[in-house]
């Protein structure tokens, strides 16, 4: 080429060449110096191949589908916020009737203390009412008119409560248990002695069932001053003072043993007592005259036990 010299020409480009299996693209200048660089470039590097374009193809499926997924979930966590909304606000609801059901119910516990602490005092009193309903009674309850003769003066012993012939068999009471707190004895006894009934008394024995048979045990009587005839109480008359024939004399009173043992069985009765040494015969329920006239009275006889728990 005219007005080329080949100084000029030793940078043209000599020739092209495209490497298939790295796909690089070379360019040569005429000198076999360097072009500008670059004189090669990589065009696998910069261009999809059918591969990459498969592989992306599928990428944005897989990235649809969890488009459409996430989507789907979405609506989901949208329809669940909804539904937590209206479970708070239901929740809401009822922790306020909560707090008002609280209330009544603290209201209505302070009421039933009240009412539990009334209801206690109530069991008390009718515990104490069944215990005196449950309690045992006993007793003897005596028309028959006999004599029980020569009682003489003196305090009998307490293991021999018929020492001055006093004992009164009719009037016992038996079967009561040492498991009572307390055993009340109420008694009367009517009849006419037969000379000094102002110096008259009565006191009640009493004996605890040992190997099957009652054994006297002690006497419930006043308290030890000499030799002064030891009683509960004294025979009295209406009037006729010193009459020994026509009219009924009466002893009566009550008692209460506290010293009885748990697990035994007593036994009371009563003994009369004579503190002038005469008129020692004793009438049970009749004057001491036998008529059956009307001013010859007839009287009866009772002792009782009540055991207390």
């Amino acid at each position: 080429m005219s007005g080329i010299s080949t100084a000029t020409t030793d940078n043209f480009v000599q020739g092209l060449t495209f490497n298939t299996s790295d796909g690089v693209f070379s360019l040569t200048q005429g000198d076999t110096g360097s072009l500008v660089s670059p004189e090669t470039v990589d065009l696998d590097g910069r261009y999809l191949t059918s591969a990459d374009i498969v592989s992306l193809t599928n990428s944005v499926t897989t990235n649809t589908t969890n488009i459409a997924a996430n989507t789907t979930n979405i609506a989901t966590n949208t329809t669940n916020i909804a539904t937590n909304v209206t479970d708070i606000a239901t929740n809401t609801t009822n922790i306020a009737t909560n707090t008002t059901n609280i209330a009544t119910n603290t209201t209505n516990i302070a009421t039933n203390v009240t009412d539990i602490t009334a209801a206690r005092s109530g069991v008390a009193a009718n515990t104490a009412a069944i215990v005196l309903l449950n309690s045992s009674f006993h007793s003897t309850q005596v028309r028959t008119m006999t004599d029980i003769t020569s009682i003489t003066i003196g305090n009998p012993s307490d293991t021999n409560p018929n020492q001055f012939g006093g004992e009164v068999d009719l009037l016992t009471v038996s079967g009561i248990s040492g498991n009572a707190d307390k055993v009340c004895l109420d008694f009367m006894v009517v009849g006419e002695w037969s000379s000094d009934e102002f110096a008259k008394g009565l006191c009640i024995a009493r004996y605890k069932l040992t190997g099957g048979s009652y054994a006297a045990e002690t006497i419930i009587r006043g308290a030890v001053d000499g030799t002064s005839v030891r009683i509960i109480t004294p025979f009295v008359i209406s009037s006729h003072f010193a009459n020994v024939d026509s009219t009924l004399e009466s002893a009566a009173g009550r008692v209460v043993d506290s010293d009885t043992d748990a697990g035994e069985t007593y036994r009371y009765r009563i003994v009369l007592l004579n503190s002038s040494g005469i008129g020692g015969d004793f009438r049970l329920n009749k004057t001491r005259n036998t008529g059956s006239t009307p001013g010859l009275e007839i009287g009866l006889s009772i002792l009782t036990a009540q055991e207390f728990y």
